[in-house]
């Protein structure tokens, strides 16, 4: 994790390249930050008034991160601190996940394949869903398959689905499918977790 930060922190704003998707979700967060309204400005004092369709990244993306950038300032390097910081609690929690699950030497093996793996870097430095919703999905397939918690492993399915609904949004039918066809003892969980 430890050198995954230190690459990550070299020419932190300038690679990869800021582009739309994130552009926009630093700007969603830092009109929440200044006028309280989750959405893009098309003028001064003007917004889209459709938000869903603007930001392709959720409110626990953009939320957070607005107050980051109240705490820290405003700027593109905060919002990328930002996102390291998710990356470092994703490494964490696949650490974490993979440890309960199987063992220390495969947590390890699991960490280091991910740590080696360009794309989590691209999209690990930048200020989108795709990360904090993974984080949020690993969650609650811990709360569902550990604690045996189907509502709580619901809400964190629901926070990976808005964090990054064009992944995410396949949650659901891919839950419903399971249950139906696969594994009969999340039937009986299948309304709670949805």
């Amino acid at each position: 994790i430890l050198i995954v930060v230190i690459v990550s922190l070299q020419r932190l704003t300038i690679w990869p390249r800021i582009f739309y998707d994130e552009g926009i979700t630093i700007e969603i967060a830092r009109n929440f930050q200044l006028f309280g309204i989750l959405d893009i400005s098309t003028a001064p004092g003007e917004f889209t008034n459709v938000p869903y369709i603007t930001g392709s990244n959720g409110f626990p993306v953009t939320l957070p991160l607005a107050l980051f950038f109240q705490f820290f300032g405003f700027g593109l390097a905060q919002a990328r601190i930002y996102a390291l910081i998710w990356l470092i609690l994703f490494l964490s929690v696949v650490y974490l996940f993979t440890k309960r699950f199987w063992s220390k030497s495969h947590a390890l093996s699991a960490l280091l394949l991910i740590a080696t793996f360009a794309p989590v870097y691209d999209n690990g430095r930048r200020v989108l869903g795709e990360i904090p919703g993974f984080i949020f999905l690993l969650a609650g397939l811990f709360f569902l398959i550990t604690k045996q918690k189907p509502l709580a492993a619901g809400f964190f399915f629901g926070l990976a689905t808005v964090s990054k609904p064009s992944i995410y949004l396949l949650l659901a039918p891919a839950l419903i499918i399971s249950a139906f066809f696969i594994n009969r003892d999340l039937r009986k969980k299948i309304i709670p977790i949805l």
